[in-house]
Formats: structure tokens, sequence, C-alpha cells
């Protein structure tokens, strides 16, 4: 990362007087923009605006030693190089005009040499396509100045994705079992490093099927059948909640980590109410969740029956909730 501290020093000349007026001279200002920073070298771009044009000299000081090719220099920048790899710097530019003298610091840390990558690979499934995804550790080097080759099998058809060198293989039909040699070139501010890394494919997630029984008014019970593949033994279920079929919408994560029985207990939901149930099934074979959705509506609570003895009888007769209520006064009046 680049640490930048900048100090813009602001001076005001002094005011001079022509045909008896006084006349306020320009004031000058300077600051110094850092334009790259690589493992060894610092680009540097003086900004001076004020007193008397192009005739300003430049010192570059680095540690407190001047450096010798930016100084006293009239150029407005500067290329500092054979630095250290992964050093701060404390920065100094003076800026000489006209007698006037501006300077500006600030610090400045190169980045580190890369190193070799350890390689991660998951599998990938999105409707019928199938592939891997290869993930390189973090191995320092300058940001946005990398060059990644990949071979798998003597292949090099995996398509890089993004800047940080994740790359997507396809696998078509391939069957469980098959080996991928992969072997991975990068190459950073002029530094190359390699890795390679074997793969053996295992079984893709298989679909599952979600139910819903024992609605109620403010809950139901999910069970769901198995999700075969992956990693052996190492499936786990997270069971969300929804209010509506979008994936980005306000939701309840009601069972989480589920290994087996394969089922989830819902409550406290509202009644008279359509819910979205997505199970997503985890492996960690697997880069991405699988899911399975279903949809339900949780009941009215007028409509829940209830037993209620009946006087002189041995049977129940089932009542709404508001019958119930009714009859409860009724008996309390009567008693009074």
């Amino acid at each position: 990362m680049i640490k930048l501290i900048i100090f813009i020093f602001v001076l005001v000349v002094s005011n001079t007087r022509i045909n008896g007026e006084i006349v306020q001279e320009p004031i000058a200002t300077f600051d110094v923009k850092v334009t790259s920073v690589t493992t060894s070298k610092v680009n540097l771009q003086f900004n001076y605006t004020g007193l008397i044009y192009e005739t300003t000299v430049f010192t570059v000081n680095i540690n407190n030693e001047d450096y010798a090719l930016c100084t006293a220099i009239t150029a407005f920048s500067c290329l500092v190089t054979g630095l250290n790899a992964d050093t701060e710097y404390q920065f100094k530019v003076t800026a000489v005009n006209n007698g006037t003298t501006l300077y500006s610091s600030f610090n400045v840390k190169t980045y580190t040499i890369i190193s070799t990558p350890s390689i991660e690979v998951f599998q990938s499934q999105h409707e019928g396509s199938y592939g891997l995804l290869i993930y390189l550790s973090d191995i320092g080097g300058v940001p946005y100045e990398f060059v990644y080759n990949y071979s798998i099998n003597g292949n090099s058809t995996c398509k890089t994705l993004y800047h940080d060198g994740v790359c997507y293989f396809s696998v078509g039909t391939d069957s469980p079992g098959k080996i991928y040699n992969i072997h991975v070139q990068v190459v950073n501010d002029g530094h190359t490093v390699n890795a390679n890394f074997s793969y053996v494919l295992v079984p893709f997630l298989s679909d599952f099927t979600v139910n819903v029984s024992q609605i109620t008014s403010d809950g139901f019970t999910v069970e769901w059948t198995e999700c075969t593949g992956g990693k052996d033994g190492a499936t786990t279920y997270d069971i969300y909640i929804l209010l509506s079929n979008n994936w980005f919408s306000n939701k309840i994560l009601a069972c989480t980590g589920i290994v087996s029985p394969r089922t989830c207990k819902v409550s406290n939901l509202l009644e008279d109410t359509t819910y979205y149930i997505k199970v997503r099934a985890s492996n960690p074979a697997n880069k991405f969740p699988l899911s399975s959705d279903k949809q339900t509506k949780t009941l009215k609570s007028d409509s829940v029956s209830i037993e209620v003895p009946i006087v002189n009888s041995a049977s129940t007769l089932k009542l709404p909730l508001f019958i119930i209520t009714l009859y409860s006064i009724l008996m309390t009046l009567i008693s009074i």
C-alpha cells in the first residue's frame, strides 16, 4: 500500500509599490504528486504555481540525503530508482524560485516482490455448466500489473476472470476421478514465479427437493431430500425464509449447519402470509452452494382448530376461536 503524506506550504510574497500604489504579488504554491510506485521505483510530479515561470529549481531528498539524479533540476518530474522492496521512505522535495523556498514532505512505501502462490481449486456448477475455479493466494507485488499464464493438462484454455488471477476452466462431461495437472506462471514488475497443483475431480452436487408440512398460523416444518456429491459426508444445509422470491430481500436464517436429520422447524411467522423457502446445500468441494426452493402460506389464526369440552357429553367439538371466546363470556355471565 502507498503511504502518502503531503504537506503543502503556501507563501505570500511581500507587497511592492508601483507608481505609489501597493500591488500584491502572486501567491506561490507547491505540492508533489506520486504518480506511480513499484517494488524499486517511485515517480514524482511537481506542481508549482506563482512567481517567475519556468525558473524553479527542484531537489529531491530521500531519508535526509539528496538524490543525485534529481538535485537542482528544472524538470517538473523525477523518477527515483534503485529502492528496496517493501520499504518505507521519507521524501522531502524543495522548490526554489526567485529566492523563495517551498517544500513538500511525505512518506512512500514500495511494494513487495511477488512470492510463489499456493493454488486452491473449487468445483463450480450453474445451469448445466461444470468447471473448476482456480484461486491463487496473495503473493504481494504491484497491483494491476500481473500477467498470468495457466496450463491445465498441457492445455492453455483457462480463462482469467479477475485481476487477482481467478481462473475458470470448463470440465464439460469429464467423469469423477479425472486428474487435472495445473501449472501457473505469474509475472509482476519484472519478477516471475511458478506453481503447480494436481486436482482430482469429485462428483458434482445433485439436485434435491424441498417439502413443507405441519403448517400453522405462525410456522411450518421444512424437510428435504439428500444432496449427494462433493466431498463425502461434508455437505451441510442452511434454511432461509423470505417474504419475496428475491434473494437480496430481507430474509430469516431459520436453521444453519444442518447435517442430519434433514428437517427444520420454523416458527414466529406472520399468519395468512406467503413465504419463500430456500434450502442451500454447501460442500467444501464446491465454491458456491446449490439451492432448492419451495413456496408455502401460513394459515389464518381464526381457522385454527381447538378442542372444547361440551357439557354432559364425552365428545369434543372443533369450533372457531371467536365462538370459543363468546362461549366463555356467556358462561361467566350465567355464573354471576
